[in-house]
């Protein structure tokens, strides 16, 4: 298949040796760096071999991840959305054990804005992958951050609103050059039904990272005929406004029913 395949380094104890990168610069146009920090030189040694490569720096604009450490957490807890009674909530989309950053706390834009362009105008990357907008899925029900501005919780909409001017902040300081790419439209029908186009004024690309369904699917689980047409749609329509598209179909390896179901299954997202 002649596809472009884009890696996300996740392995945080990652071991990049000049033999490894060369076969990542050979075989992946696109990394993104997640939990395993690329280091210039690394950058230096994959462009060297690709020039064409593009290589994306992971941030979350929800939790920090990639930003901000437990110091800076401790020194600022004023950009942390609190909870009716006081209370720090934890998990944006379902209950975890994170934090949640108030999108629309102008510290924490300029925070954001100034780490994404120290990544791409000295650390060598090409842009930002940005985590966490809740750009299709919704605000879990019972969350009650507050919104500093209405003194009740968070709607979806209002969050979404404080996300859009966030990232149009992080797109003017990183430069006409770099590259901001966010995440998630999960798939067509969310894209679709959630109106989540509107955020291409302000990126360059977005990420569909339930491209083929939720993890909860097991690899006998195939979408509908319907929900694939609007797949294949948001493909088009994002890279008909010379934006870029990536599509995620990973998978639970716990769900997976067997190996020939597996291949089966890959052959078909392909």
């Amino acid at each position: 298949f002649d596809i472009p395949i884009s890696l996300s380094l996740d392995d945080a104890g990652s071991e990049f040796t000049d033999k490894r990168l060369a076969v990542l610069a050979v075989n992946y146009p696109v990394l993104g760096d997640h939990f395993a920090t690329l280091s210039l030189e690394q950058i230096k040694t994959l462009r060297k071999i690709n020039p064409n490569i593009i290589i994306l720096r992971y941030m979350s604009a929800a939790a920090g991840y990639q930003v901000i450490d437990n110091k800076f957490k401790l020194a600022h807890p004023e950009i942390f959305l609190k909870n009716p009674d006081g209370s720090l909530p934890r998990g944006l989309l379902s209950p975890d054990d994170e934090l949640v950053i108030d999108p629309a706390n102008a510290f924490w834009r300029e925070t954001l804005a100034n780490a994404a362009r120290t990544a791409v105008t000295e650390e060598g990357y090409d842009g930002i992958m940005m985590d966490q907008l809740v750009m299709v899925n919704r605000l879990y029900n019972g969350f009650n951050g507050v919104n500093p501005a209405t003194g009740n919780a968070y709607t979806t909409e209002e969050w979404r609103d404080a996300m859009y001017d966030l990232l149009a902040e992080v797109k003017q300081a990183m430069g006409p050059n770099a590259l901001l790419v966010g995440n998630s439209i999960r798939d067509g029908p969310g894209y679709y039904a959630e109106g989540a186009g509107r955020f291409l004024a302000v990126l360059d690309g977005v990420v569909a990272e339930g491209y083929k369904g939720p993890l909860s699917r097991d690899t006998l689980f195939y979408p509908k005929e319907s929900e694939w047409i609007k797949n294949v749609d948001v493909l088009v329509d994002v890279q008909s406004q010379g934006k870029y598209f990536l599509a995620i179909a990973k998978y639970d390896k716990n769900r997976v029913t067997s190996q020939e179901d597996l291949s089966q299954h890959v052959m078909f997202t392909l």
